[in-house]
Order: structure tokens, then C-alpha cells, then sequence
């Protein structure tokens, strides 16, 4: 087979860096409730990053995902990139998943199926043993397009940049694109919703071995958490406005919304200590809301009667935000009042008017007669 994963080989066992949260170790340590290990790194063969050819580690935590486990595997060995290293943690499956990941044993640098205390503690694992010059996390029930790998690295190759991403396809059971994800936002507006995917997002080795690798003591948001530690620590996005991933909405946050949301205001508040959770969530409502690009009709009066309820908009939350990392001892109440007195009545009509011409349509007079 002629899979991105078995070219640029060499027999060459490479060094590891003890010292380093990347590729630490060639194989994990032993643990005696493992099930399976295996991969083309125990039969001798293994990659090295190459000039103009940076190495991309992708590693797949996964249970018992049978039924789509094979999609994710075979889009990372059919990537038209020729510098691919490919990573699967499973954390104990007791479906057909192991039966699955065993069929490409011979295209798989290394995996290992043992119990773990969650995602994070799996990805976590992975990274000890990527040697790749990028890092990028697919999710068992996520896939990606055959060009992702060359486009991301053709940018990479470009801006010399560190962390790169770029958009997904979000998708139905009937795998039927209902829109897609991802941004170039990247302020402080990360500190209440996630702004691009986890899965086109290539983290460089550098960024982990200095900051560490992903907290465990979040269960659903601890990728949300690092990006923003890795903004918080000054490093640049470089985002590419271009699909180059499939999103199937089946996954661990998906199916736990409570706890998802729970942990986000958990975070919030670490970052933010002055806000109540009410605050949190009104703010995380409206970022939310905005960051997602539907390609079918947006649920424009959702998004009214949220400005209506909250008298912001983009420009005002851009204010809000900063004001709040600048006083954080001040009210929210307080800050509001003074954002909409002082920009509001100046700059949310013509902002509408601008870019939201649906808003004529959306009792636009409404917010004339009442702020103007």
C-alpha cells in the first residue's frame, strides 16, 4: 500500500528526550493491565523529521469505536503527505475497535490499548512518544481530507509559524455538511468559548515541552484550557480559512453537555475570579453563538433576542472584554453601563447596518428607538 505512513522510513532507532514531554520514550513503560502494543516501531522502523519535510505526529485516543475507528485510521494513511507518524492510544476497548487497529499494524508507527483515566490521560500519553516536528489530535470519529497534511505544511514551511489551524466540516449521520467551525479569533474572547477545532489545530513539540502537556483534572475541555495557556504565553496563530476536516459530532463532548458546561465555568472562573456563574454563561451564550458559520440559515432570531437581552454586540463584547481584564474588580453591571452609554448609541447602528443588513428585518427600529 502506498499510505502517507510508510514512506521516509528509516531503520535508524532514534534517540528520545528524557528531559522533554515530546517522545520521551520510543514505547510506553510497561503496564501490566495492557492489552495489546504493536506498530511499526517494534518491528524496527520509524520516522525522522527532513529538510522541507517537517515530521506530523497525528495521535488518536480511542474506546470502543468500532464503527468508526477505520474512517479516522484510513485518513491519516491516505494524506497525499509523504512525512506522516501515526499514534493510537486505546484506552481498553472491549468492542471490535483492537480488531480494527490490528488489520493496519503494519501502517501504524505505534499503539497500545491499556485502561487510562480519560482522553486527556491518553493524549497525554501519545505525546511522550511523538517525535514529530507538529503535533495534531484526531478524534476516533473525526476524519480528514486527503490535502490537509501538504496545505498545513505548505503554511507552515511559509510563516514559520507554531501553532497553525484551520476549519472543519461539521457533519450529520447522513454525512451531510451542516456548516463549519473554526476562526481566526484568537483574544480574549478564548476565554469563553472554544474559537478554532482541536483536530486542524498543529501544535509544534516546542509549545508542549515548554508548557506542558494537557490538564487531567478536566475531563471534556482540557485542549479549550491549553489553547488558552498557549495564548496567555504570547505565541501567534496562523489560520488557514479553508475545511480541511470532517467533524462528525458524536464525540466526548457532544455527549456529556453537562459536564462540558460545568467545567467552563470552572475555567472561566479560575481566569476571571469577579464574574458570577450567571455572567459566565450569558457571555459563553453569546460567544458561542457567533463563532459557529452555518452554511444553512443561521438561527438569526435566536441571535436578536440575545442582543436584545443583553444590549451587545461584537464591537461592545470587544470593549466589555477589555475592561474586564483591566478592572477586574469592577461590577459587571458597572461596565455595562458604561459601555452602552459611551458605545453603544455610537457604533452598534452602524455596525448593524454594515454587516448585519438582516437586522432591518429583525426590528431594527426597535433597537433606533431605544438606544438612539
Amino acid at each position: 500500500m502506498n499510505y502517507s505512513t510508510v514512506k521516509n522510513t528509516t531503520s535508524i532507532e532514534p534517540d528520545t528526550y528524557s528531559q522533554d514531554n515530546c517522545f520521551k520514550y520510543l514505547r510506553l513503560p510497561e503496564n501490566a493491565k495492557r492489552q495489546l502494543e504493536g506498530g511499526m516501531r517494534l518491528n524496527g522502523v520509524y520516522k525522522k523529521p527532513l529538510d522541507n519535510l517537517p515530521l506530523i505526529t497525528v495521535v488518536t485516543a480511542v474506546l470502543n469505536r468500532e464503527k468508526c475507528i477505520e474512517k479516522s485510521i484510513k485518513s491519516v494513511l491516505n494524506q497525499s503527505y509523504d512525512n506522516v507518524e501515526y499514534i493510537i492510544i486505546d484506552g481498553g476497548s472491549t468492542d471490535g475497535t483492537l480488531d480494527i487497529i490490528n488489520k493496519y499494524k503494519n501502517y501504524i508507527d505505534y499503539f497500545i490499548s491499556e485502561p487510562d483515566t480519560g482522553i486527556y490521560d491518553a493524549l497525554n500519553k501519545g505525546m511522550s512518544v511523538a517525535r514529530g516536528d507538529y503535533i495534531v489530535i484526531l478524534g476516533s470519529d473525526d476524519w480528514y481530507e486527503p490535502y490537509a497534511f501538504k496545505l498545513m505544511m505548505h503554511h507552515s514551511l511559509k510563516s514559520n509559524a507554531l501553532l497553525l489551524s484551520a476549519k472543519i466540516a461539521i457533519r450529520n449521520d447522513k454525512n451531510q455538511v451542516l456548516g463549519f467551525w473554526g476562526s481566526d479569533t484568537y483574544d480574549e474572547s478564548m476565554a469563553f468559548t472554544m474559537t478554532f477545532p482541536h483536530i486542524t489545530s498543529f501544535i509544534h513539540k516546542s509549545i508542549y515541552n515548554k508548557l506542558g502537556l494537557y490538564r487531567t483534572d478536566y475531563k471534556i475541555i482540557s485542549d479549550w484550557v491549553f489553547f488558552n495557556k498557549i495564548k496567555d504565553n504570547n505565541y501567534s496563530l496562523h489560520f488557514i480559512n479553508e475545511p480541511i476536516a470532517n467533524f462528525s459530532g458524536t464525540g466526548s463532548s457532544i455527549k456529556n453537555k453537562f459536564l462540558e458546561e460545568n467545567e467552563k465555568i470552572r475555567f472561566i472562573k479560575e481566569k476571571l475570579p469577579s464574574l458570577s456563574e450567571e455572567e459566565i454563561a450569558l457571555l459563553s451564550e453569546i460567544f458561542s453563538t457567533k463563532v459557529i458559520k452555518i452554511t444553512l440559515d443561521e438561527d438569526l432570531e435566536k441571535i436578536y433576542k440575545i442582543l436584545e437581552k443583553t444590549q451587545f454586540d461584537k464591537i461592545t463584547l470587544k470593549a466589555l472584554l477589555k475592561m474586564i481584564y483591566s478592572y477586574n474588580d469592577v461590577s459587571l453591571t458597572s461596565i455595562l453601563k458604561y459601555i452602552i452609554l459611551n458605545t453603544f448609541k455610537r457604533q452598534t447602528i452602524d455596525f448593524i447596518k454594515l454587516r448585519f443588513n438582516w437586522f432591518k428585518k429583525l426590528k431594527l427600529y426597535y433597537l433606533r428607538k431605544k438606544y438612539i
